[in-house]
C-alpha cells in the first residue's frame, strides 16, 4: 500500500530534519518545497522578499505535481513544507482521494519565542540569502509568538511532534509510529 507522509508546520520547527530521518530510516523520497525554492533561486536570481515569496508559490506548484506523480505511480513518497490550511486542504484532499494513500501527517511545533531563536540563527548560519530571511523573520516574528499552527484539513493519521526542546524528540519512537 502506497504511504503518503506530509511533514507540515511553521518555518524552523524541524520539519526537514524529521522528514529527512524517516526518509533515511524508511528509505522513501523526500521531496521539499525549499529544495525547489533554493533550485529556482539559483536559476533565476536572487531578488527581495515580493520575489521569494512568488518562487514560494512556484516551489508549492513543483511540489504538489511530484507528489502527484508519486502517488499515480504507487510510490511512496514524504512531503516537507509548510502547508497551509486554507491553501492546501483542498488539494492535498483531492490527491488523497483520487490515489488513495496511506496519509500520515506529522505536524511540528515549537514555542514561538524559540522559533524566534530558531529562525535568527539559521539566517545567521548561512541559509540560501534568496528566503530573505532577514526581512522575513519580522513579518513572521507575530504568527511565531502566536502559536496558532494547524494540521491539514485531511483524512489520516495526525501526530503532533513538539520540538521546544531537542533532547526531548524521540525520532525512533516517531519512525516506529509511521511505520
Amino acid at each position: 500500500m502506497v504511504k503518503l507522509i506530509i511533514v507540515t508546520g511553521f518555518p524552523a520547527t524541524g520539519k526537514t530534519t524529521i522528514a529527512s530521518h524517516l526518509s533515511k530510516t524508511l528509505i522513501l523520497p523526500l521531496f521539499t518545497k525549499d529544495t525547489y525554492k533554493e533550485l529556482l533561486f539559483d536559476q533565476l536570481g536572487v531578488k527581495d522578499r515580493a520575489w521569494s515569496r512568488q518562487l514560494g508559490k512556484a516551489a508549492i506548484e513543483i511540489l504538489f505535481r511530484e507528489l502527484e506523480e508519486c502517488l499515480k505511480a504507487d510510490v511512496s513518497i514524504i512531503v516537507d513544507a509548510n502547508f497551509m490550511l486554507d491553501r492546501d486542504s483542498a488539494r492535498m484532499s483531492a490527491l488523497i482521494k483520487s490515489y488513495e494513500p496511506i496519509v500520515t501527517q506529522i505536524l511540528c511545533k515549537a514555542k514561538g519565542e524559540v522559533l524566534v531563536d530558531r529562525f535568527s540563527e539559521r539566517t545567521n548560519r548561512g541559509r540560501h540569502p534568496g528566503h530573505n530571511d532577514q526581512v522575513t523573520l519580522e513579518k513572521l516574528r507575530p504568527i511565531f509568538l502566536s502559536g496558532l499552527v494547524e494540521p491539514l484539513d485531511i483524512v489520516g493519521k495526525l501526530i503532533e511532534i513538539d520540538t521546544t526542546d531537542w533532547n526531548s524528540v524521540d525520532l525512533e519512537a516517531l519512525t516506529n509510529e509511521v511505520k
